[in-house]
């Protein structure tokens, strides 16, 4: 039996002018974390990096595991629409106490779901998940298919631009 907590994490939205990266986290305790209606069977502490800084959620002893909503900053790079580039840092642990007060770190099982419209995701694999600490680099980058036709519909508007001055 594993003792470790599932961490899924979907991509909801990416906003370039804002420079963040929202993304939902839902955690699923699993083995000897779990009690016998699916939720935790001890306080845990949720640490996580994001854009507002560090923050903690606790998940309660027998209370359902809901998603976390994750905000994350993604880097100062110049927006060359639609050729730019971001990269964000997705940084978080799940730690508890035990009865002599020290605490402890759970091990971790990491799944990104990278898929969202109009930008395509990569994930640093050699540190995505390292036991009990999840640190994932992020780059999030234009789809083709925006890139494609976004440089189709300036060029036509250059040309019919050229075209009008004749």
């Amino acid at each position: 039996m594993e003792i470790r907590y599932e961490a899924r994490a979907q991509i909801t939205s990416v906003d370039p002018i804002r420079r963040t990266l929202t993304m939902r986290v839902a955690l699923t305790p699993g083995g000897l974390w779990v009690d016998e209606y699916g939720c935790p069977n001890a306080d845990c502490t949720v640490s996580i990096n994001g854009a507002a800084g560090k923050s903690s959620v606790v998940l309660k002893k027998g209370e359902v595991v809901s998603p976390i909503e994750v905000v994350l900053s993604l880097s100062e790079s110049p927006i060359r629409y639609p050729h730019d580039a971001h990269e964000a840092e997705l940084d978080f642990a799940v730690s508890w106490q035990d009865e002599q007060g020290s605490w402890l770190s759970a091990p971790i099982r990491f799944h990104l779901n990278k898929a969202i419209p109009g930008y395509r995701v990569g994930c640093n694999e050699k540190v995505k998940a390292r036991g009990c600490h999840v640190l994932a680099t992020l780059d999030v980058i234009r789809s083709r298919s925006v890139i494609i036709f976004s440089s189709f519909l300036m060029t036509a508007r250059t040309l019919s631009g050229a075209l009008l001055l004749y």
